[in-house]
């Protein structure tokens, strides 16, 4: 992968991540949207090219990402009305990230509909492991807890008391989101570099 699209695609998921709660409860819900949007846009995407509205993607795409993150919202909001609630806003901020994700992905042409939807499923993975990983390390430094979705908001399991190290909760808020983020910029930057320059000298 690229340093641009490595950037892109940090970038665009954590647009998300760093105004989203910092609770794992959180995160497993956009990873839960995020892997359903994605496999059913490039479903519908494949689908468009196949009718020969080739020329009317690029609005027929950002318009059913929009709809079925919408969808998703309002099945949320039967589901559980808090957290569709506090993540009301952040769902449309996820519906941009996948729409720029999905445009930097080289696959989003592949008329090859198996092909395009297993390396699609890969991007769904990186996006969970991702969303998890920053999830629960916010909700673990910043209120000393793991956090799950139920229907009346989120169940809580304690880890340790967080008033005795009450700096972390600086990790819980947004300033604090910035800096793991820059962090983990900064260390994916030094691993893909790694891994270009190795394979340079494989060759």
């Amino acid at each position: 992968m690229t340093n641009k699209r490595l950037i892109i695609y940090i970038s665009s998921i954590l647009a998300v991540l760093i105004p989203c709660p910092g609770r794992l409860a959180s995160g497993i819900i956009l990873a839960v949207s995020f892997d359903i949007t994605f496999i059913l846009t490039t479903m519908l995407n494949f689908l468009f090219f196949k009718l020969n509205l080739h020329k009317s993607v690029k609005v027929l795409l950002p318009l059913s990402v929009v709809s079925l993150v919408t969808v998703f919202k309002l099945i949320l909001t039967l589901i559980s009305p808090l957290n569709a609630l506090q993540l009301s806003f952040i769902f449309y901020l996820q519906a941009f990230s996948i729409y720029v994700i999905f445009l930097n992905s080289s696959e989003t042409e592949n008329l090859d509909f198996k092909l395009s939807l297993k390396k699609m499923l890969v991007n769904c993975l990186w996006f969970t492991g991702f969303t998890l990983g920053f999830s629960l390390l916010r909700d673990v430094l910043g209120y000393g807890t793991l956090s799950f979705p139920v229907t009346s908001g989120i169940n809580q399991i304690k880890l340790f008391d967080i008033n005795s190290c009450t700096f972390l909760n600086f990790f819980a808020s947004t300033p604090g989101a910035a800096i793991i983020s820059a962090v983990i910029i900064s260390l994916a930057f030094q691993i893909n570099n790694r891994k270009s320059t190795s394979e340079v000298n494989d060759e």
